[in-house]
């Protein structure tokens, strides 16, 4: 197959014949209870922590320098079906020059570093728990302070 007829393929099934690199952000079991008990806040939490961890640090001149695109997947149990929350990321080894002029590939056996992706991650995810914790409890407070006695439930 010539080179014209494999991008006329992959322009049509909207693929793009690059590397892809494997990014995997555990949650500390410590935060299960509270994943369990507000599963949507929680994961839309856990979503947001790990892209904008990814986005931000690949953004950075001193890392890559790019705009990259990430595909995320939520596991919430291990192998054996023991609760074990995790996200697996597929993030290209690459991506647009932040003045969208060309593409800027990764070294070769190296993408972001492992800690400084942990680190913001942590983070992030912990400020926006807080965040997120804090006005909700708020708000049931101020909502059941307001009801009266002859509605509660007795």
């Amino acid at each position: 197959m010539g080179k014209i007829a494999e991008l006329l393929i992959v322009d049509e099934l909207g693929f793009v014949p690059l590397s892809y690199v494997h990014v995997v952000f555990t949650v500390p079991e410590q935060l299960a209870p509270p994943a369990l008990r507000n599963q949507r806040l929680f994961y839309n939490l856990l979503f947001r922590a790990a892209s904008e961890t990814l986005l931000e640090i690949a953004a950075d001149p001193h890392h890559l320098g790019a705009r990259i695109g990430v595909l995320s997947v939520l596991h919430t149990c291990s192998q054996d079906l023991g609760l074990h929350l995790h996200l697996h990321c597929l993030v290209p080894a690459g991506g647009l020059a932040l003045d969208r002029s060309r593409w800027v590939a990764s070294r070769r056996n190296f993408f972001l570093p492992v800690r400084v992706l942990s680190r913001m991650f942590r983070g992030k995810l912990l400020a926006f728990l807080r965040q997120s914790y804090r006005c909700r409890f708020s708000f049931t407070y101020i909502t059941v302070s307001l009801v009266p006695k002859d509605l509660r439930y007795s």
